[in-house]
């Protein structure tokens, strides 16, 4: 497939330039861009900070999202990463999603912690704002960061508008930029994954899901007991530590990670196992639209 970077003219492209920027990279190293609608291309690219609910935290960031370095990723652009082919090598990494969150995020943390293991949290933008010291601890602890937007809205349009500027707020917050994007209850279509693309972004969905966010909550046994069923190398496992309390997942922490161990699994987080992916530029599929 041809693909084509396309210039629009007067003052989007500095907005284009912009957003390269705050990627961590420059024009010439940006990954081609699939060819899109002139539409879809304002959304993406006029993201930057402006005079929204977030715009002071925004404002006057980028110089740190800029600075802060971006590995190339090892996965395609614009994929979906719904697990890694590690070669059989006994790997699982986790992602939690809607923190920071008060007392869940710690102890999710203690429990990877007290083990010599590290995890994957994806930050949203109003969670961080509320809560910055428990989003920076993320980080001092030795723990990732990764993008689910501001404000965790559904639609792809919405969630073009939030790309950028929450990973500048995540970068200017916590000291370190998110390499890693999860869309808002996994949410797809050819258009957001085109614009990940061009961000050299991958949308990072899961093999392992806990159904820790149903409601009424599930016990930490049943949590434990889906998670073994589904454990397997190169595994991606999606559970929660924000967007409201999560005790049982907690609680679950302990018992997943020990009969990881136990079946001679190695906890990493997602960087982590996409860089020991066998396959180079794996997770290249067709997107999934949908509405």
């Amino acid at each position: 497939m041809e693909v084509v970077v396309k210039r629009p003219a007067g003052t989007r492209v500095i907005a284009i330039l912009v957003a390269l920027t705050l990627v961590g990279c420059t024009p010439s190293e940006a990954a081609p861009v699939p060819s899109t609608s002139a539409s879809m291309q304002a959304h993406i690219f006029l993201t930057v900070p402006g005079d929204g609910p977030f715009a002071s935290a925004d404002r006057g960031t980028s110089r740190q999202a800029v600075q802060a370095p971006m590995p190339p990723m090892t996965c395609a652009p614009g994929s979906i990463v719904r697990t890694v082919d590690t070669g059989g090598v006994k790997l699982v990494a986790f992602g939690f999603d809607d923190g920071p969150w008060p007392v869940t995020t710690a102890a999710i943390m203690t429990a990877l912690e007290r083990r010599g293991m590290r995890a994957t949290f994806f930050m949203i933008g109003a969670h961080l704002t509320k809560y910055p010291d428990i989003g920076r601890s993320v980080v001092a602890r030795g723990h990732e960061v990764g993008n689910h937007t501001l404000s965790h809205q559904y639609t792809t349009k919405a969630i073009l508008k939030e790309i950028v500027p929450a990973a500048s707020l995540i970068a200017a917050t916590t000291g370190a930029y998110p390499r890693l994007f999860r869309s808002p209850g996994l949410s797809t279509s050819s258009t957001l994954q085109n614009a990940l693309a061009y961000l050299s972004l991958c949308n990072i969905f899961m093999s392992i899901s806990t159904g820790d966010a149903a409601s009424p909550r599930p016990s930490a046994a049943t949590i434990c007991a889906r998670f073994k069923s589904q454990l397997h190398p190169g595994a991606i496992v999606l559970a929660h530590d924000g967007g409201g309390y999560h005790e049982s997942t907690a609680a679950a922490m302990s018992c997943m990670l020990d009969h990881a161990t136990r079946q001679g699994y190695r906890v990493v987080t997602i960087s982590e196992l996409l860089g020991q992916s066998v396959v180079s530029g794996f997770g290249r599929r067709p997107p999934v639209t949908r509405s």
